[in-house]
Formats: structure tokens, C-alpha cells, sequence
């Protein structure tokens, strides 16, 4: 019998979403613990660096990390940047962590001492620049991207852990109409030494990958839900190693449209398939696979769902929004975070 003190308890921090599918003949229940930080910026950054440290990045200027898995909240909003919107953000301890802006001016800052101060790294004041991920190898290595200029994808690279950007000279060229999407920081991934894909959307959802920091680029036009009728294409995407991954979109505006809203590659992003019908319940910005299981959990404005066989088949969980979700490396739970400060602990039991 549940008591009146542990049912409060439930209702205020808890809400619970049941899976009808089975994980070895037991029916999965996922729980988001609901967290409480002095701030409703709207939240699409996300970094886990361990079990414990996780970053984010909002609008605002708002940086929100914690070290100790949840029990504490720090709120950073950086100086001289009130207005800029955080859409991705790389950490590598619990002390320094790097931010990227999206819109004009695009900036990226850095700390190296918990937040409490940031340098600014790179800034572009052009009216059409918009970056919209960045990503790391390593702490020396890193890439950004953002929206295509003068007819050809934006990238930037760096070699001395961000100190210095430059804009690669051999950008590869893009289709009228065709851009990048910054909901969930997730559209660009890394893996390996050298490896990254960075997915689009426009006419064609297509995914541009080089094996060789982006010297040189080959792009495959996947089966993902495209068009020039609405924001359109690839909005998350998450490789488990150098040859397995898969993608999310859909139709930003559209929660219905659910046709080819999940992709999947086998082959390292050479070929994309999808499952027709058996998608997700439609539009995703976010994708991740729990470490050690074949869960893959999806989450975007429009709700939840999950995949209990790496894909194959989708259950919609429920309609709580969230923009981003990463799990912690031993897959005990994950953190998901969204509009007004929305910050939620992921539990799967």
C-alpha cells in the first residue's frame, strides 16, 4: 500500500511512463525525477562527462552544470553574453567545458574553472552565420558547423583545444535550401581519431562524413523525411562506434507526421535505412542508445519514445517534452532537459 507521504512524494517528483514491451519477459518502466534549478532558460546543450558531471547549455547565457549526479545545480549566466542562445556544448571535467551560440554573432567561450569565468574563443558578427553544433575528438581536436554560406557548409576546426578556430577552406558544397538544425546539439557527431557526420535537411536529408577532420567529404542522401514545405531533415543522430549508428527528424512543425522520422546505418553513414511505417511517433530532435543494453530512447517536444531492440520497433512513452537526453556512461540513468528550465533525471527500471 502506498502511503500518503509516498504518494506526494511520487506525484511531485515523478512521472512515470510504462513501456507495454518487454526487456527479458519484464515490462520496462522509465521515470523522470523531475529537478529543480533557479532558471527557465530554454535548455538544447548537453554534455555527460561521468556518472556524476553533466553540462548544459540555454538560452540566456545560461551555462547549468552539476558534479555530484543531481544533488546540487550550479547556474552560470556569462558575462556579456545575455542574449546569446547556448545550442551545443563540449565538457571534459567538471571544470572546463566550452559553449557555442547559435544566430548572429556566433560565439564560442570556454572555462577552465567551474564556470565562474569565461573567455571568449571565436566570434563572427557576419548577419547569415549560424553554428550549429560542435563536437571534440579529443581536448586538442575539435570541429563546430553551422548553416551553409555562399553556397557551402560552414565548418570550423581547431588543433589547440579552442584557442584558435579556422574556417576550412574546402567546405563542401550544398543544395539550394538545405541547412542544419540546432534543437538538440546533436545533429554533428564524432567518433574515433578523425571521424564525423554532420546530418542536413532542405530538398534531400543528406549526411555529409569525413573520415579526416574534414579535409575531404563524401555525402549520402539518406531516406529521412525532407522536403522544402517546412523545417524538414536530420535533427539528432548517435553513432555506438564507427559503424553503427542512427538519426532522428522529422517535421519540426508537424507531431503527426511520423513517415521516415528514423534512419538507421550500419555501414559507418555509407548507406541509411529506414523501417517505413515502424518509426518513431514522429518528430525527434534527440537520439541516444543506453550504454551496455539495446535501449534506445528518442525525445523531442512532442514526447518520448523508446525502442527496446535497437530500432526495430518503437513504443511512444509519453508527451512530456524535452529538446536533448544523453545517458551517463554506466547506463544507470540519463538527464533530459528542455523548455523553462526543464531538467529531468531518466531512470530506466
Amino acid at each position: 500500500m502506498i502511503t500518503q507521504t509516498r504518494l506526494k512524494k511520487v506525484l511531485f517528483f515523478l512521472l512515470t511512463l510504462t513501456a507495454c514491451t518487454q526487456v527479458n519477459e519484464n515490462p520496462l518502466t522509465v521515470k523522470y525525477e523531475m529537478q529543480s534549478i533557479p532558471s527557465k532558460a530554454s535548455i538544447r546543450a548537453m554534455d555527460v562527462v561521468s556518472d556524476e558531471v553533466v553540462w548544459l547549455g540555454g538560452t540566456g547565457g545560461t551555462v547549468v552544470y552539476t558534479t555530484d549526479a543531481g544533488e546540487v545545480w550550479h547556474v552560470k549566466q556569462i558575462s556579456g553574453a545575455e542574449s546569446m542562445d547556448f545550442r551545443d556544448i563540449v565538457a571534459f571535467s567538471d571544470k572546463e567545458a566550452m559553449v557555442v551560440s547559435a544566430g548572429s554573432p556566433a560565439r564560442i567561450y570556454k572555462t577552465e574553472d567551474g564556470g565562474e569565468n569565461w573567455t571568449l574563443l571565436y566570434e563572427n558578427n557576419a548577419k547569415e552565420i549560424f553554428l550549429n553544433g560542435m563536437e571534440f575528438w579529443n581536448p586538442q581536436a575539435g570541429i563546430a558547423f553551422g548553416d551553409p554560406i555562399d553556397g557551402k557548409l560552414f565548418v570550423l576546426r581547431t588543433e589547440d583545444g579552442g584557442v584558435h578556430w579556422d574556417t576550412l577552406q574546402n567546405r563542401p558544397r550544398t543544395m539550394t535550401k538545405e541547412a542544419g538544425f540546432a534543437a538538440s546539439g546533436s545533429s554533428m557527431v564524432v567518433a574515433g581519431d578523425s571521424t564525423v557526420w554532420i546530418g542536413l535537411g532542405g530538398p534531400k536529408s543528406r549526411v555529409f562524413k569525413s573520415v579526416n577532420r574534414g579535409l575531404t567529404w563524401d555525402v549520402r542522401v539518406t531516406p529521412m523525411l525532407s522536403g522544402t514545405d517546412g523545417p524538414k531533415g536530420i535533427y539528432g543522430m548517435h553513432f555506438m562506434d564507427e559503424q553503427k549508428g542512427f538519426a532522428v527528424g522529422g517535421n519540426y512543425t508537424d507531431s503527426t507526421e511520423n513517415t521516415f522520422s528514423y534512419i538507421y546505418t550500419e555501414d559507418g553513414g555509407n548507406s541509411w535505412q529506414n523501417l517505413g511505417r515502424e518509426s518513431t511517433s514522429g518528430y525527434k530532435s534527440s537520439i541516444k542508445a543506453v550504454p551496455n543494453s539495446k535501449v534506445i530512447v528518442a525525445v523531442s517536444r512532442y514526447g518520448t519514445d523508446i525502442s527496446m531492440d535497437r530500432g526495430k520497433h518503437w513504443k511512444k512513452l509519453d508527451k512530456a517534452p524535452f529538446y536533448v537526453h544523453e545517458f551517463v556512461p554506466s547506463g544507470k540513468f540519463g538527464w533530459a532537459a528542455g523548455a523553462h528550465g526543464r531538467i529531468a533525471k531518466l531512470k530506466l527500471q
